[in-house]
């Protein structure tokens, strides 16, 4: 049997990749982007931000083509992907990630290899700033883009960034996703922001946090001077989603 006599690269279909740098620390970040065929929304299309973009883009796109033409069924409707992740063709780039998706003030680790940098920790402020500053207005001078209808999805490493976004600045998406998010990291750290954040949870109109662990059950916020979580009170208590936060030997 002979081999094929000929061969192309596969692409992901209406998808493109730019590099930007960084202004917060001068670093390369590869952002993937999927834009939707046909005319947008008239108050524009909904966009879905995603961490650790090199090895989710892929699913997340193929994921939307294969469900979003039966809305009635699947309750799943067209919009903008924006991944985040590094210029390399790998999956992860564990030390920058380490970085970027951990929340400050950060702890400093021993390597992941021999003979590479010590992994450092407590970036997600940086990277956040450059989401809000820097990849938002690219995108919405690239497609129309329905500000009230963003949303941010993490998992792991990657749902406590989510959690630290949602908990400093809790306008800047409308939908939050924090998969299987390691509340547990750095003695639980995250709870510090969590504090501050229940004391003004000052979130958009219809704002809601998913963080699948062992179920998936938002939390709707009422919009009010007063706003506060309708259930549970504190997440941190909450054994029903699967979410329960205790720092090692307490």
């Amino acid at each position: 049997m002979p081999a094929f006599p000929n061969s192309s690269p596969a692409t992901i279909g209406n998808t493109t990749f730019h590099d930007v740098v960084s202004k917060q620390n001068g670093g390369i970040y590869r952002i993937f982007v999927y834009r939707p065929s046909g005319a947008a929304p008239k108050d524009g299309w909904p966009v879905l931000y995603m961490t650790d973009g090199n090895a989710v883009i892929a699913t997340a796109v193929d994921a939307m083509r294969a469900q979003a033409n039966y809305p009635s069924g699947t309750n799943v409707g067209y919009g903008v992907i924006v991944t985040i992740g590094y210029p390399l063709d790998a999956a992860y780039d564990p030390l920058r990630r380490s970085w970027d998706l951990g929340p400050p003030p950060g702890q400093t680790y021993p390597p992941f290899y021999e003979n590479s940098p010590e992994v450092k920790t407590g970036g997600a402020e940086e990277f956040l700033t450059f989401i809000e500053d820097q990849i938002k207005p690219m995108i919405e001078a690239s497609v129309p883009i329905d500000r009230n209808r963003q949303a941010i999805f993490g998992h792991s490493f990657g749902g406590l960034f989510v959690l630290y976004s949602l908990f400093t600045r809790p306008s800047a998406f409308t939908t939050w996703i924090a998969a299987s998010a390691s509340i547990y990291w750095e003695d639980c750290a995250i709870n510090k922001f969590y504090s501050q954040f229940a004391a003004n949870p000052a979130t958009r109109p219809g704002a809601r946090l998913f963080y699948p662990a062992v179920n998936m059950r938002p939390i709707n916020w009422h919009h009010s001077s007063g706003a506060r979580p309708t259930k549970p009170k504190d997440w941190r208590k909450s054994k029903s989603p699967g979410m329960i936060c205790i720092p090692p030997n307490s």
